[in-house]
């Protein structure tokens, strides 16, 4: 099932909400029966602060109870035609990247030779799955010794 992007802002929105209340309206029930507990109704100083400090949890409880709930939901329900892998799922089966994801590799005064054979054997694995061409590779050294500085650029120039 395709729909148009503005059709899918809509539903997300509409998702967004029912999150929006089902979250909300305990944490305000919440709040409320914990401000009627307090010595002085909530209108202390001191408690003015511990209530604002529970809703903040309270909510942030809640967030994650209706989070974990609706996707157990979905997941029962099956296959949810509004999860981002389906819609950037091509006719072929495979997911188009969206964007080049960084390989950062690390290094601080370390073996050259073995740091660079563990960058070519995953350099070599994404070549083979076909997908090179969405994968950037960068080199972070943070060696303080000369000669490592040096190795490390040979290994690279080698490696590119």
């Amino acid at each position: 099932m395709r729909t148009t992007p503005k059709e899918l802002t809509a539903i997300a929105s509409d998702r967004r909400l029912l999150l929006v209340f089902l979250v909300l309206i305990p944490t305000f029930v919440g709040v409320w029966m914990f401000a009627n507990t307090l010595p002085f109704g909530g209108s202390h100083p001191l408690e003015i602060a511990l209530l604002v400090l529970f809703g903040l949890l309270f909510t942030w409880l809640w967030i994650g109870l209706w989070t974990a709930l609706i996707g157990f939901m979905l997941q029962l329900r099956g296959n949810d035609w509004l999860k981002i892998s389906t819609l950037n799922t091509p006719s072929h089966g495979r997911p188009t990247p969206l964007a080049s994801t960084a390989v950062v590799m690390p290094i601080c005064n370390e073996d050259t030779d073995e740091v660079f054979a563990r960058l070519r054997a995953t350099y070599l694995s994404l070549q083979a799955t076909g997908q090179l061409e969405h994968f950037r590779f960068y080199i972070l050294s943070d060696s303080n010794q000369p000669e490592k500085w040096v190795d490390e650029e040979l290994a690279w120039a080698r490696l590119c």
